[in-house]
């Protein structure tokens, strides 16, 4: 069965005391029968139209609302003055379309809120996102049930929420830590880099001061005549 069934049948569908239900005395026994007793034919002529059973009834919003013989339970059900002495009850505005883009949203939002209580804290927030939707949802399709009574049918999961510490933060702090490492490691592989090409380009000029310095010397060598131990030869400009 799937859980928005479920969730009618176990929320919507009981005598939760809520909107609708506080505005409405309960039914006497025969008007209560009576009611009772055209839902019940109505919701056969509906199972037929759809061709499905009555535990999937509402579960698919798109088709139901296309179905006269369907419709019409939700047309009974706003015309109700009292409150008939069932545990069945259809959402006085269900075919509304912004009930019916909600039916399917918080159907996913409990779904994946439920898987919490398994220890899928990551489904957490949208455990917050169906308990703020909760009083939209029960004004917008009409529910028999109020915002609080649906917030507590997800108690369990906002619970182990609530004392979980969410797991987006330490992946934050390890994602912020290892963007701290990469930069240390490239300054320091920068620096490591700026050192090296100095003492490079160091040797080289030590070299190039070397070599300079040999051929300076070669320049200003002593002319001939004056280098010790060097041949004796005649100066062109000493007077003869």
């Amino acid at each position: 069965m799937r859980f928005l069934q479920q969730f009618f049948i176990t929320t919507a569908f009981y005598f939760v005391y809520g909107a609708v239900t506080n505005s409405l005395a309960k039914c006497p026994g025969d008007v209560s029968e009576k009611y009772i007793t055209k839902q019940e034919a109505q919701v056969t002529l509906c199972q037929a139209a759809m061709n499905v059973t009555s535990d999937v009834l509402l579960s698919e919003p798109s088709l139901f609302c296309t179905k006269d013989e369907c419709t019409q339970l939700v047309t009974d059900a706003a015309s109700w003055t009292c409150k008939p002495n069932t545990m069945k009850l259809i959402p006085t505005n269900y075919c509304n379309q912004v009930c019916q883009a909600l039916v399917l949203k918080m159907e996913e939002r409990k779904l994946n809120c439920d898987k919490v209580k398994y220890g899928n804290f990551l489904f957490c927030p949208l455990c917050t996102e169906f308990s703020n939707a909760a009083k939209e949802f029960v004004d917008s399709c009409g529910l028999w049930t109020s915002a609080d009574s649906l917030v507590v049918s997800i108690a369990n999961s906002t619970t182990k929420c609530n004392g979980y510490k969410t797991p987006g933060t330490p992946t934050r702090m390890a994602s912020s830590s290892s963007t701290t490492y990469i930069v240390v490691g490239v300054v320091g592989g920068v620096l490591v880099v700026g050192v090296v090409a100095f003492l490079i380009l160091r040797k080289k000029r030590g070299e190039a001061d070397s070599r300079s310095g040999s051929h300076l010397d070669m320049t200003h060598s002593p002319r001939s005549g004056t280098y010790s131990g060097g041949p004796s030869t005649s100066n062109q400009f000493a007077p003869k």
